[in-house]
């Protein structure tokens, strides 16, 4: 099974042209799309993201292929300033996904660097470390991806959920002072000079509604 995360950006001015075109999409995807998330800060708050599921390239371009030559989305899409299509994968260790990707919470998605080799390892010792301890500090893992086609690779996509902007804030100075992570995070330093994860870049969102 693939997945395949899209980044659009906004253009200046369009931002219910960009939505509505996005959820005029819903149709046409149909049980491939995952989720719809609209900014609601961070980094890049001129972002929509989008996250399907394929069982593999051939379907993906099948519904696709029709898509990019309808003129009433090239019509609408001329809301987006630039789009991005990732494919990603699971990274090592992850369990089934719950399917949760349409609730209320604050989506936080969080692109970084991995270093080149480390991709299994720092998929392991996410799900069997990290992972408990977003869930300890009140954040919900809603799944963690590695980039296989896209940029700048190699890449994990990591999606938290937390219940606001105050909850996410809390965890992660808890997290940053947890001994287990501290811990972990020097180990990572002693045996490659640097953490897993560097470089991050964070998306807040919150879901569209199907």
């Amino acid at each position: 099974m693939l997945y395949e995360l899209s980044f659009y950006q906004c253009a200046p001015g369009a931002w219910s042209k960009a939505l509505a075109a996005l959820k005029g999409l819903t149709p046409r995807m149909g049980q491939h799309r995952l989720g719809l998330w609209q900014p609601d800060g961070g980094a890049r708050p001129a972002h929509f993201l989008m996250l399907s599921q394929w069982p593999d390239l051939e379907t993906r371009d099948r519904i696709h292929d029709p898509l990019a030559a309808d003129p009433a989305w090239r019509t609408t899409s001329q809301a987006f300033a630039e789009c991005e299509h990732w494919i990603v994968t699971p990274t090592r260790g992850a369990p089934e996904f719950s399917g949760k990707w349409n609730t209320g919470e604050l989506f936080e998605f969080r692109v970084q660097e991995v270093v080149n080799g480390s991709q299994a390892a720092a998929g392991a010792d996410f799900w069997n470390i990290v992972a408990q301890q977003i869930a300890t500090a009140g954040g919900r893992v809603v799944g963690q991806f590695d980039a296989v086609l896209g940029p700048n690779r190699p890449n994990f996509v990591t999606i938290l959920a937390w219940p606001d902007f105050q909850a996410l804030h809390e965890g992660w100075r808890a997290m940053d002072r947890d001994e287990g992570v501290v811990r972990q995070r020097q180990a990572e330093i002693d045996a490659l000079g640097r953490p897993y994860h560097d470089r991050m870049i964070q998306y807040l969102v919150k879901s569209v509604a199907p």
